[in-house]
Protein backbone atom coordinates (compact mmCIF):
# COMPACT_ATOMS: atom_id res chain seq x y z
CA UNK A 1 0.00 0.00 0.00
CA UNK A 2 3.15 2.32 0.15
CA UNK A 3 3.49 1.56 -3.59
CA UNK A 4 1.57 3.35 -6.36
CA UNK A 5 3.03 2.04 -9.29
CA UNK A 6 2.09 -1.06 -11.24
CA UNK A 7 4.19 -3.41 -13.27
CA UNK A 8 5.25 -2.82 -16.56
CA UNK A 9 6.82 -6.16 -17.35
CA UNK A 10 4.60 -8.99 -19.21
CA UNK A 11 7.25 -11.88 -18.13
CA UNK A 12 6.32 -11.88 -14.48
CA UNK A 13 3.48 -12.68 -11.79
CA UNK A 14 2.76 -10.11 -10.07
CA UNK A 15 0.55 -10.05 -6.58
CA UNK A 16 -0.67 -6.27 -4.95
CA UNK A 17 -0.91 -6.56 -1.44
CA UNK A 18 -1.68 -3.63 0.82
CA UNK A 19 0.30 -5.03 3.87
CA UNK A 20 0.80 -1.74 5.34
CA UNK A 21 -3.19 -1.56 5.16
CA UNK A 22 -4.03 -5.15 6.51
CA UNK A 23 -1.78 -4.35 9.25
CA UNK A 24 -3.26 -1.62 10.47
CA UNK A 25 -6.73 -3.28 10.12
CA UNK A 26 -5.15 -5.87 12.51
CA UNK A 27 -4.27 -3.36 15.19
CA UNK A 28 -0.34 -3.32 14.49
CA UNK A 29 1.48 -1.87 11.28
CA UNK A 30 4.38 -3.69 12.77
CA UNK A 31 2.58 -7.32 11.06
CA UNK A 32 3.18 -5.83 7.56
CA UNK A 33 5.84 -8.66 7.04
CA UNK A 34 3.64 -11.52 8.02
CA UNK A 35 0.64 -10.27 5.71
CA UNK A 36 3.25 -10.33 2.86
CA UNK A 37 4.70 -13.67 3.89
CA UNK A 38 1.31 -15.32 3.79
CA UNK A 39 0.75 -13.83 0.42
CA UNK A 40 3.56 -15.04 -1.04
CA UNK A 41 3.29 -18.65 0.67
CA UNK A 42 -0.43 -18.58 -1.04
CA UNK A 43 0.14 -17.43 -4.24
CA UNK A 44 3.34 -19.62 -4.92
CA UNK A 45 2.63 -22.70 -3.20
CA UNK A 46 6.49 -23.09 -1.53
CA UNK A 47 5.07 -23.23 1.95
CA UNK A 48 1.31 -23.75 3.42
CA UNK A 49 0.60 -20.71 5.38
CA UNK A 50 -0.94 -23.32 7.80
CA UNK A 51 2.63 -24.61 8.53
CA UNK A 52 4.03 -21.30 9.38
CA UNK A 53 1.59 -20.10 11.63
CA UNK A 54 2.00 -23.60 13.84
CA UNK A 55 5.57 -22.95 13.81
CA UNK A 56 5.28 -19.21 15.37
CA UNK A 57 5.10 -19.99 18.70
CA UNK A 58 8.08 -22.75 18.43
CA UNK A 59 10.03 -19.82 16.22
CA UNK A 60 8.99 -17.08 18.38
CA UNK A 61 9.12 -18.51 21.87
CA UNK A 62 9.56 -15.48 23.42
CA UNK A 63 6.68 -13.59 21.95
CA UNK A 64 3.28 -12.92 23.75
CA UNK A 65 0.39 -15.41 22.73
CA UNK A 66 -1.47 -11.88 21.80
CA UNK A 67 1.23 -10.95 19.38
CA UNK A 68 1.10 -14.44 18.22
CA UNK A 69 -2.34 -14.25 17.42
CA UNK A 70 -1.67 -11.00 15.79
CA UNK A 71 0.79 -12.65 13.27
CA UNK A 72 -1.17 -15.69 12.39
CA UNK A 73 -4.16 -13.36 11.38
CA UNK A 74 -1.73 -11.30 8.89
CA UNK A 75 -0.96 -14.61 7.58
CA UNK A 76 -4.27 -15.80 7.06
CA UNK A 77 -5.66 -11.96 6.24
CA UNK A 78 -1.97 -12.41 3.34
CA UNK A 79 -3.12 -15.56 2.05
CA UNK A 80 -6.31 -14.53 0.89
CA UNK A 81 -4.72 -12.01 -1.93
CA UNK A 82 -4.61 -14.29 -5.47
CA UNK A 83 -2.54 -13.46 -8.03
CA UNK A 84 -4.03 -11.63 -11.19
Amino acid sequence: SLVNSKASRTDIRVLYVPCNQVAAEIGNAKIMNMVALGAFAAATGAIAPDAIARALPRVYKKLKPEVIELNRKALTRGAQFKLN
